[in-house]
C-alpha cells in the first residue's frame, strides 16, 4: 500500500512556523487558532480516484483503504484525473503549486469559546511516532510543533477538549508524546472525544488483523492506549454537542465516507457558523469536482455524496468551511459554479475581521 509514494514525500514534506493569514480567526465570541505542522505535496491522479472507479464501487462496494495501487501513475486514469484538476485554476497559488501537485497542510485548530475554554481539533502526526516504511513522516519532524503552540498562547495544559474527526495517524499523533520513554497524554486536563462508531470500527479492523494504508497497531499503542488508560477518553454518538458557552456551540455532525464514524466540527456563535471539515474534504479542487474521493477513503461514493450535502447545506446557509488540510488561505466561504463541469467554487477568507463575500 502507497500513501503517499516515497517520491511525494521526498517532494513535499516541509515544516512550519505558526499560520499568518486569518488566524486567529474572529468568530462573533468565538476565536480559532491554528498551528501548522508540516506541508505535503501530493500528484492529484495518485491520490484521488476517477468518476468511473467510485460508480463501480457505489455498484460493488468498497474494498479497505489500503492507499494508491503501485504503478498508478502510468495509467491512462491517473493522466484524466490530474488533467481535471489541473483546469481548475483558482486552484493556484494557494492550494496547488507550478508543477501540478495538491498542497495539503497538516494543522491543528484550537477553538477558544468566550469564556475561555479550549477545544483542540485534530492533533497531526506527531514526533517519534512508528508510522512504518510508506509513511516515514516521524523522519521530517522536527521536534518544534509544542514550542509553536506555546507561541499561539495554547499551551498544552490549557486545552480542555480534544476532539478528533477520525482516527487516522494524521490526525491523532500529538494525542500523547514521549516522556521517558513511555508515552503519555499530551494535554493531561482535556477530555478527549471520540465518536463511538469511529473507534469501534478501528478497534474491530485491529482485532482482525486487516491490511490497511496506516499502521493500526502502533497508532493504537502510541496515540490512543494511552489516553483510554489514563481515563481520559469519552466515546460520544454523533451528532452531538461538545460544548455550549455563553451563546456559543461546538458540535460533532456525521460526515461518513472517508472512514466510517467520521465527523467534522460545527462551531456556532451569535448567528455565524463555522465547520471545519476533517477528511471530508481534503483539498478545494474536491469543492470544484465533488466526486473526487481518494484512494484512502474507506468509502468512496459515501464520502461523495457527504461532499454533497455538506457544500449544499454550505452555500445555503453562508457556513464558514475551514479546511482541516487546506494551506493558507484556509478559511472561506463557498458558491456555485457550473464552469467546465464544476459543482461550486471556494471563497478564500484573505483579511480580518471574518467577513463573509459582498458583506461589509
Amino acid at each position: 500500500p502507497l500513501w503517499p509514494s516515497p517520491n511525494q514525500l521526498t517532494q513535499g514534506w516541509r515544516s512550519h512556523s505558526i499560520a499568518m493569514g486569518v488566524f486567529p480567526l474572529q468568530l462573533r465570541g468565538i476565536v480559532i487558532h491554528r498551528v501548522e505542522e508540516g506541508t505535503l505535496l501530493l500528484h492529484p491522479g495518485e491520490f484521488f480516484k476517477a468518476e468511473a472507479r467510485i460508480a463501480q464501487e457505489r455498484t460493488r462496494g468498497s474494498g479497505p483503504a489500503l492507499g494508491t495501487p503501485a504503478g498508478h501513475r502510468e495509467t491512462q486514469e491517473c493522466r484524466e484525473v490530474a488533467a481535471t484538476v489541473e483546469a481548475v485554476e483558482w486552484l493556484r497559488p494557494h492550494y496547488m503549486d507550478d508543477q501540478g501537485n495538491l498542497i495539503l497542510r497538516v494543522q491543528m485548530f484550537v477553538i477558544e469559546t468566550p469564556s475561555g475554554k479550549r477545544v483542540a481539533v485534530d492533533t497531526c502526526i506527531g514526533d517519534g511516532k512508528t508510522l512504518g516504511e510508506d509513511l516515514p513522516y516521524e523522519h521530517r519532524m522536527d521536534g518544534s510543533f509544542m514550542g509553536r503552540l506555546h507561541e499561539a498562547g495554547c499551551p498544552p495544559e490549557s486545552i480542555d477538549v480534544v476532539l478528533c474527526t477520525h482516527l487516522h495517524f494524521d490526525h491523532v499523533g500529538r494525542n500523547t508524546v514521549k516522556v521517558d520513554g513511555a508515552w503519555v497524554p499530551t494535554f493531561p486536563k482535556a477530555r478527549y472525544l471520540f465518536a463511538r462508531r469511529e473507534w469501534e470500527y478501528w478497534q474491530g479492523e485491529r482485532a482482525a488483523g486487516r491490511e490497511s494504508f496506516q499502521p493500526l497497531p502502533a497508532i493504537y499503542e502510541e496515540s490512543l492506549r494511552p489516553v483510554m488508560d489514563a481515563g481520559l477518553v469519552e466515546l460520544v454518538d454523533a451528532p452531538c454537542v461538545v460544548v455550549e458557552d455563553m451563546g456559543a456551540r461546538i458540535s460533532l455532525m456525521p460526515t461518513p465516507g472517508h472512514t466510517p464514524g467520521h465527523v467534522s466540527i460545527n462551531v456556532e456563535s451569535q448567528g455565524q457558523t463555522a465547520i471545519i471539515t476533517g477528511d471530508c474534504i481534503h483539498n478545494p479542487a474536491q469543492i470544484a469536482h465533488t466526486q473526487l474521493s481518494t484512494f484512502v477513503d474507506c468509502c468512496s461514493p459515501e464520502a461523495w455524496d457527504t461532499r454533497e450535502w455538506l457544500l449544499k447545506d454550505a452555500t445555503e446557509r453562508r457556513t464558514l468551511i475551514v479546511g482541516t488540510h487546506f494551506p493558507t488561505p484556509s478559511a472561506g466561504y463557498v458558491q456555485k459554479d457550473a464552469t467546465g463541469g464544476r459543482r461550486y467554487r471556494f471563497l478564500p477568507l484573505t483579511c480580518q475581521p471574518c467577513q463573509e463575500p459582498g458583506k461589509e
